[in-house]
């Protein structure tokens, strides 16, 4: 956003002048008070506006005075009668009003003032906002006026910030990583949240590409949105919809929102919904050789995805006093992944010659939650502060896959009730020493517990407690910043498992400013990734006549790490930035795929071996004109798999390649009213330990417009003329079989969803407490 400065001509400088002067000499002899405000249309004060008080029948001059800063006005009168109030102000319409002062205060009330709509003859712009600034810990970029003209949302804004890739599900993900922590202010929150956040709010985005000792072992990068400081009283919110332009291509997130808040205390409910439905063609073709015979047999889904989601957040936060605040917040949820339709599998087994199944596919997917939090956060001066928090959370779910044939006796069944249960105990404390000397710690305990009522041999329960130190020293050019982070978990599974293991987690930042445009940043971190409750459910799946998973409630959590240089420069409104990296993943889990003597496949969760990333990554924030913005992230990285002794006794050997994926972003304010973006995100083909993955290249394109400055019209499309889209897909290569997977998205040559955005308030404004939310369902990737 851009600062301007307008110059204001000596002639209306010294009116404005002699004005002040005149009605200081009145208002020191007058009998009569009168008291009002000037304001604009979105209700924000105007100060220094020129208030002249004129007889109404001659126009003659009786006096006047200026606005203070909140847009108030005063002065005194001797005589009484009818004048005409006029309130004017460089840049807005003059605006004129009658008042009678018959008794010892009168009150104009608020007089309101419209912009004027036409060009200045003078206007010099002072400084442009920076676009992005790079910390030790961190990368902070500033909102501007073309990034919130092409944003409906919080999502649709943090989408246009480097590293920072949103799929068509609103799934966030940083640096090509889903285990992201979403903050906003400071406070745990989700991409459901930032679905129905306003991104007029967003002031700027922090990045942490490495975590944070503070926050949990498995995220591997933090997104801090900044709101503006603003107050609010009264009552506001806002209404966001999709609407589709084709019946079989539904993409819709609706969401909804209203605020009230009255003196300390601000009383909240949100909706977030969700809604797909696109058509999927599916291939799966796997060669198996068992004994000395080959077998081919080919899949083909065509399916109808049935998606939805629906999640009500309510809450309220209240500031007993400017040190200590108070928030209460929870969120009922229900949501559904479904893909139903027809199979085909075609068996060409040489002995007993070809066969051809059909089944009708039926899916079950229903999954309800409940979430409650308590946050208190207490500032016992300005550089000392405590925060503690509670959190508790139930998920329960019905899951199952019914394949049925033409005869009765063709017939697969999957079916599984999986629950979680999940509570935390957080305290913080942090502390600035002196101005280059500062330290926090933190305690946090938490208790996990899964089941499946359909396997009761299945109960699975974690315990972990954790204790972070860290602090940072700023000594001239240098900033340091460090500490340790301590987790012990103890994994009980039914009578079978009982381990108790501890990690300790160091990590260290350090800058190196060369001046205020050039610096250095040096990173080292270390965390870890717990498994998943889809990755521990041993709850047999039955994906087809030939195929079979289930979970291993026996995985050990991944351990990564990571080292980095990284090289910025700012210049203008530009940010670039150039790093070199390496990066370890210790006991990556992943599906292992077996033979069985029966001919079928048999694929089990499994800690299978390492991952080793070296590469480079080249980031910017670039501002071609004032009009016209670009983001844009590219990895390249050469990647080494290294089995351990199970996975190699299983016949896969060890591989490396080369890969890239990177997201680009433009923004074009075509006018004040009126933007055209785009987005892209793209990725080769990638290396895991038994498999390659592949998905396709995604883009947007989208064209806003504001109407009466509250609604705010855009079409977008997704894809346009690509018509298919490969949402997933993967190849194995071994000596027993090999398999070709691709699930496709079936679009229209020009796919689009019309969103409407309407936003309200009245009152004015208060502080806001930002709720804390920890939990986001995760959810298994099918379809989107």
């Amino acid at each position: 956003m851009k600062s301007c400065r307008k110059h204001i001509p000596i002639r209306h400088g010294l009116f404005s002048l002699c004005l002040t002067l005149f009605c200081t000499l009145v208002n020191a002899q007058g009998a009569y008070a009168i008291r009002g405000k000037v304001s604009d249309e979105s209700g924000q004060p105007v100060a220094y506006a020129n208030i002249v008080l004129r007889d109404a029948k001659d126009s003659t001059l009786f006096g006047g005075t200026i606005t203070n800063e909140t847009g108030n006005f005063n002065f005194r009168l001797k005589v009484p009668g009818k004048y005409l109030l006029n309130a004017s102000f460089i840049g807005y319409e003059s605006a004129d009003t009658i008042i009678h002062p018959i008794g010892e205060v009168s009150d104009a009330g608020n007089i309101v003032l419209r912009r004027e709509h036409h060009i200045l003859d003078e206007v010099v712009i002072r400084k442009s906002r920076k676009r992005a600034k790079q910390q030790a810990d961190l990368t902070t970029y500033y909102v501007n006026s073309n990034m919130r003209s092409a944003s409906e949302t919080g999502v649709d804004l943090i989408s246009q910030v480097p590293g920072v890739g949103v799929d068509l599900m609103n799934a966030i993900s940083l640096n090509g990583s889903q285990q992201v922590l979403i903050l906003v202010n400071g406070v745990e929150r989700d991409a459901e949240y930032l679905a129905q956040l306003d991104a007029g709010r967003i002031d700027r985005i922090d990045i942490r590409s490495s975590g944070g000792l503070q926050y949990a072992a498995s995220i591997s990068g933090v997104i801090n949105v900044i709101l503006k400081e603003e107050e609010h009283e009264g009552i506001s919110g806002h209404v966001y919809a999709n609407i589709p332009t084709q019946a079989d291509e539904v993409f819709s997130f609706p969401s909804a929102s209203i605020n009230y808040s009255r003196k300390n205390t601000t009383w909240y409910t949100s909706y977030n919904g969700g809604f797909s439905n696109f058509r999927i063609e599916g291939s799966n073709q796997k060669t198996l050789y068992p004994g000395n015979h080959s077998r081919e047999i080919i899949r083909t889904d065509h399916l109808r995805q049935e998606n939805w989601s629906h999640k009500l957040h309510f809450g309220a936060d209240q500031f007993s006093s400017e040190k200590t605040q108070l928030s209460l917040y929870g969120f009922i949820s229900g949501f559904s992944n479904e893909q139903d339709g027809q199979v085909e599998i075609e068996d060409n087994a040489k002995i007993a010659g070809p066969k051809t199944y059909l089944f009708q596919k039926d899916d079950l997917d229903k999954n309800s939650s409940v979430f409650g939090s308590v946050y208190l956060r207490h500032r016992f001066n300005p550089s000392s502060m405590l925060t503690l928090e509670g959190n508790a959370y139930v998920l329960r779910s019905q899951k199952g896959l019914f394949l049925t044939g033409p005869e009765s006796n063709l017939r697969q069944v999957s079916q599984s009730e999986p629950s979680k249960n999940k509570r935390n105990l957080r305290a913080r404390f942090s502390s600035k020493i002196s101005e280059s000397v500062s330290f926090e710690s933190g305690i946090e305990e938490q208790w996990h517990i899964l089941q499946d009522n359909l396997l009761p041999s299945f109960k699975y329960s974690e315990h972990v407690f954790a204790g972070y130190l860290q602090g940072a020293l700023a000594v001239k050019s240098f900033h340091l910043q460090g500490g340790v982070r301590t987790e012990h978990s103890r994994v009980i599974y039914s009578d079978v498992l009982d381990d108790n293991r501890i990690y300790l987690l160091p990590q260290f930042d350090l800058k190196y400013q060369f001046n205020h445009k050039n610096s250095l940043k040096i990173n080292y971190g270390k965390r870890i990734n717990r498994p998943q409750n889809h990755q521990l459910n041993p709850n047999p799946y039955t994906i087809d006549l030939f195929s079979r998973q289930q979970g291993n409630p026996g995985l050990a959590p991944e351990i990564l790490s990571n080292l980095s240089a990284m090289y910025s420069i700012s210049f203008r409104e530009n940010f670039l930035s150039t790093e070199i990296f390496y990066r370890q993943e210790r006991g990556v889990i992943e599906d292992l795929a077996m033979l069985t003597d029966t001919g079928s496949l048999f694929m089990e969760k499994h800690n299978m071996g390492d991952l080793n990333y070296a590469g480079m990554k080249v980031l910017g924030s670039i501002n071609l004109h004032d009009n016209f913005s670009m983001h844009s992230n590219i990895e390249c990285y050469h990647v080494q798999t290294q089995v351990n002794a199970f996975v190699k006794n299983q016949g896969i050997p060890n591989q490396s390649g080369l890969e890239i994926r990177g997201d680009a972003s433009a923004v074009w304010a075509i006018q004040e009213d009126m933007s055209l973006s785009a987005s892209l995100q793209f990725q080769s083909s990638a290396i895991g330990i038994q498999r390659q993955y592949r998905e396709g290249t995604l883009y947007f394109i989208s064209l806003d417009k504001v109407f009466f400055n509250r609604l705010k019209i855009e079409l977008t499309s997704a894809l346009p003329f690509r018509r298919s889209f490969t949402y997933q897909g993967y190849d194995i290569e071994s000596a027993d079989f090999t398999v070709t997977s691709e699930d496709k998205i079936r679009l229209s040559m020009f796919s689009a969803w019309f969103k409407l955005k309407y936003s309200f308030s009245s009152g004015s404004k208060v502080r806001l407490l930002k709720r804390d939310n920890v939990f986001e369902e995760k959810r298994v990737k099918k379809g989107f």
